[in-house]
C-alpha cells in the first residue's frame, strides 16, 4: 500500500513513497505565475541554457525536483487586506484637528504583516522613536507620497494598465487584494496630502474615512470604513450632501486619480 502523502508548507501533498515525485494542489492554492521550475540540479544545466528562452534559471525550485514554489509575496498581499478588514468600524485612527490619520492606518496594517512599509522623506521623528513611542525614526509615508507615480519605495511597483487592455482602462481596473490606493488632494484643508488605503477586494478600499461623519453622521471622521474610493467613475456624484454647505460630502475617490501600488518583496 502506498504511503500516505505529505503536506508541503503551500498546502500540496507530496507522495513519499517510491517512484517518481508527484504533487496534488488543493483548489484553492495559487501557485506561481511567473516562477518557473528548476529541473535538475543547477551544477548539471548547460551554461547556455535559457529556460522558457529568457533566463538560465530563474525563479523556482533548486532543489531540482520540478515543482512550483508559491511566491510568498502572494500571501503577504492577502494578508495585508485580511489585516485591513479587520479593523473595519474602527476608532483608533481618528482624524486629529491637524491631520488625517489614513496614512497612518496603512502603515500599521503593512507592519502587522511584515511588509516593507514605506517612509516619507518629510520630517523625522526620531526622538519618538527613540524613546519607544514610534516604530521608526521618519513618519509613515503620506498620502500624497503614495499617490506620486514618481516616488519608488522599495519592495513596491506601480500597477500599470496591460498593454493589450480595453480602451479607457486604468490602474484600479487591476488592483488586487492587498494593493494600496492613493490619490493625492493638495486642497484637502485638513491638513492631508491626499488619501490612501488597502484594497480588499475589486472596488473596496479600507480606509480612514475623513468623510463619514458627514455622510453617516454621528460616526466619527477618520473611522475605519469599506467603499468604493478609488474606483468613482468619472460622472459619480455623492447622493449625500453637506447640510452646512450644500455640497456633496465626497467629492474625489475617481478611478482615473488613483494610482495603485503593489507589494512584491525585495
Amino acid at each position: 500500500m502506498p504511503t500516505p502523502p505529505t503536506l508541503s508548507w503551500t498546502g500540496g501533498a507530496y507522495q513519499t513513497g517510491p517512484g517518481s515525485l508527484d504533487s496534488v494542489v488543493p483548489d484553492d492554492i495559487e501557485l506561481a505565475e511567473t516562477f518557473a521550475s528548476v529541473r535538475g540540479p543547477i551544477s548539471l544545466i548547460d551554461p547556455g541554457f535559457l529556460e522558457n528562452g529568457l533566463d538560465r534559471s530563474p525563479n523556482g525550485n533548486v532543489s531540482g525536483n520540478g515543482a512550483a514554489i508559491l511566491p510568498i509575496t502572494n500571501l503577504v498581499r492577502k494578508q495585508i487586506a485580511v489585516e485591513a478588514v479587520k479593523n473595519l468600524g474602527s476608532t483608533q485612527w481618528l482624524d486629529t484637528p491637524e491631520r488625517s490619520l489614513c496614512n497612518i492606518f496603512v502603515h500599521d496594517m503593512l507592519r502587522n504583516t511584515g511588509a516593507d512599509a514605506p517612509e516619507s522623506a518629510k520630517g523625522s521623528r526620531w526622538l519618538k522613536y527613540t524613546l519607544g513611542f514610534a516604530d521608526s525614526p521618519k513618519w509613515p509615508a503620506q498620502a500624497g507620497e503614495w499617490a506620486n507615480p514618481g516616488l519608488r519605495f522599495p519592495g513596491w511597483i506601480i500597477v500599470q494598465v496591460p498593454a493589450n487592455a480595453p480602451v479607457g482602462s486604468v490602474p484600479s481596473d487591476y488592483a488586487q487584494a492587498g494593493d494600496v490606493i492613493a490619490e493625492r488632494i493638495g486642497e484637502y484643508g485638513t491638513g492631508a496630502t491626499g488619501h490612501v488605503g488597502i484594497v480588499s477586494q475589486p472596488k473596496h478600499t479600507i480606509s480612514g474615512d475623513s468623510a463619514v461623519n458627514c455622510y453617516a453622521f454621528p460616526t466619527p471622521s477618520g473611522t475605519i470604513t469599506d467603499s468604493d474610493y478609488g474606483f468613482r467613475s468619472a460622472d459619480w456624484v455623492d447622493p449625500f450632501i453637506n447640510p452646512t454647505n450644500g455640497r456633496p460630502c465626497r467629492n474625489y475617490g475617481r478611478k482615473a486619480n488613483a494610482v495603485v501600488r503593489r507589494f512584491v518583496g525585495r
